[in-house]
This record gives C-alpha cells, sequence and structure tokens, in this order.
C-alpha cells in the first residue's frame, strides 16, 4: 500500500484555516450575544454550536477550494 505523504507546509495551512473558522464561528457567537442581549455565559455554554459551526465553515472552505480547483484544471486543458 502506497504511503500518502502530507508536508508540513500543507498541514500549517489547513490549521490556519481550521484557526480562522475557529475564530468566524467565535465572532459570530459573541454578535449574536449582544444582538440578542442574552448572558455572556451563552460564550462558554454553547461551544458544541460553535463547533459544529466551525466544522460546517471548514466544510464550506473545502468546497471552495475544490470548486477553484476545478475551474483550474478545466481551464488548463481548454487551451
Amino acid at each position: 500500500m502506497k504511503d500518502i505523504l502530507i508536508s508540513s507546509k500543507r498541514q500549517k495551512t489547513e490549521l490556519y484555516i481550521f484557526a480562522g473558522c475557529i475564530i468566524a464561528a467565535f465572532i459570530m457567537n459573541v454578535i449574536s450575544i449582544i444582538v440578542y442581549k442574552t448572558e455572556w455565559s451563552e460564550l462558554w455554554t454553547q461551544a458544541l454550536w460553535m463547533l459544529i459551526i466551525t466544522c460546517g465553515f471548514y466544510a464550506l472552505t473545502i468546497a471552495f477550494r475544490i470548486l477553484l480547483w476545478l475551474i483550474r484544471h478545466l481551464s488548463i486543458y481548454k487551451k
């Protein structure tokens, strides 16, 4: 069986993207607390939902990157 190697540069890139998704979900949580005037304890009690939203954001970035790869791949073969 062939081993799949992932470079450290790619691992760092994926980690930065996931960290950005966590930050976006956290900011979204803070904004919703401010807008709906709820308790600040919800910042930590809703951590599971924040994790689910983070995974959703990450899935969207994966879908977007696949779409970009397909567009680039198809444009190469058009020439």
